[in-house]
């Protein structure tokens, strides 16, 4: 008897184990979506000028297109195409779920800045 329950105590704490991984792996990943997504913000404000509507307008697109529309940007700078070396502020805002847990999606912010590099309009 005292086998059967110390399997069980240990098959218990190994699942535990085995779910909990999981779960921190898959938020891992959620988490660096985030990153990937900041790196095609910037990239695009600084071809664009600034977070004008036609970056914006992309990068929705590109969110629906690679994220499944995980992810909302919001300028801290305005929308208007702003001047060589200006610094954009903006922040994104991201709906992490756990894929294999039946948790509600968490709203991570990220913060970000990028330079504008267009010369003149």
């Amino acid at each position: 008897m005292e086998d059967l329950l110390g399997f069980l105590i240990g098959a218990y704490i190994g699942l535990m184990l085995l779910f909990g991984s999981v779960g921190v792996d898959s938020y891992s990943i959620q988490m660096n979506k985030i990153n990937e997504f900041r790196t095609t913000v910037n990239e695009t404000i600084q071809k664009e000028g600034g977070l004008t509507d036609q970056a914006t307008a992309t990068l929705q697109t590109l969110n629906r297109e690679r994220y499944n529309g995980m992810f909302t940007v919001e300028s801290l700078s305005g929308t208007a195409q702003l001047p060589y070396g200006t610094e954009v502020d903006y922040k994104i805002i991201g709906k992490i779920g756990l894929p294999f847990f039946n948790l509600p999606p968490t709203n991570e912010v990220a913060n970000g800045s990028s330079v504008s590099l267009i010369r003149g309009s």
